[in-house]
């Protein structure tokens, strides 16, 4: 596609075809304005576009399409290498493309599916930094700006640890000390997995005593829900 941006708006007027093996440019008379200048929430304007092809002898295409145009969002946009303050523009695309065949003498137009596009616009970008076309209603393109040099490609290493019940083996209650930066709510779980016991929100450094009475004796699992890492420990019942 061909784009002008001036002051008025940003308009699309053609595209490069190839047409029966031959590079071609075909353009849009009147041209489509994608959206118009100046721009403030709860503008609506709409804009009509036409483009044909004529191959003599064989065919003839034409496509007319009104494009409506709404600027019905606005505030800060989250992106994984960014934030923009954006407008948000939805555009409905109405189009029929008209076919006539040289050969047969006979033509007939066709109503496309409406496409609908989402455009999130920032002062200072070129295109829009974020994207999303709908064709009946189905999402089928979402694109959004991004700076390579600006993309972790590396999560931060969690913390991992064991925890250290005492005493172990245990029959009636078992200490466990939280670990320093670590809190959250201590688990205890049987050998099919299954929660017997949580000791919630428990604070960093902090000793807790687990009551154990009921638990028929065998191997169970310690872990930390909450913040800090992964941590884990092991505790025998008798």
């Amino acid at each position: 596609d061909y784009f002008k941006k001036g002051s008025s708006g940003f308009r699309n007027v053609g595209f490069g075809a190839n047409i029966n093996g031959l590079p071609s440019s075909i353009r849009r008379l009147p041209v489509d304005y994608v959206y118009r200048f100046p721009m403030t929430y709860g503008d609506v304007d709409s804009s009509f576009s036409t483009w044909e092809v004529d191959v003599p002898t064989i065919f003839h295409f034409e496509q007319e399409q009104w494009r409506y145009n709404e600027v019905d969002g606005w505030g800060m946009l989250y992106l994984p290498t960014d934030t923009f303050t954006v407008l948000r523009v939805r555009s409905v695309l109405q189009r029929t493309d008209s076919i006539y065949i040289d050969q047969f003498g006979i033509g007939f137009a066709i109503p496309e599916l409406q496409t609908v596009e989402y455009k999130w616009l920032a002062v200072g970008e070129g295109y829009p930094v974020l994207q999303v076309n709908t064709l009946a209603g189905l999402p089928v393109l979402t694109r959004f700006r991004y700076d390579m040099e600006n993309i972790p490609t590396s999560l931060p290493e969690a913390a991992v640890g064991d925890l250290d019940p005492f005493p172990n083996p245990a029959s009636d209650i078992v200490h466990v000390r939280m670990p320093e930066g670590v809190s959250g709510d201590l688990v205890l779980t049987d050998a099919a997995g299954r929660e017997v016991r949580r000791v919630p929100h428990i604070r960093a450094k902090a000793v807790v005593a687990v009551d154990l009475g009921g638990l028929p004796g065998g191997v169970y699992d310690l872990r930390i829900d909450g913040n800090g890492g992964r941590w884990n420990g092991r505790l025998v019942v008798e």
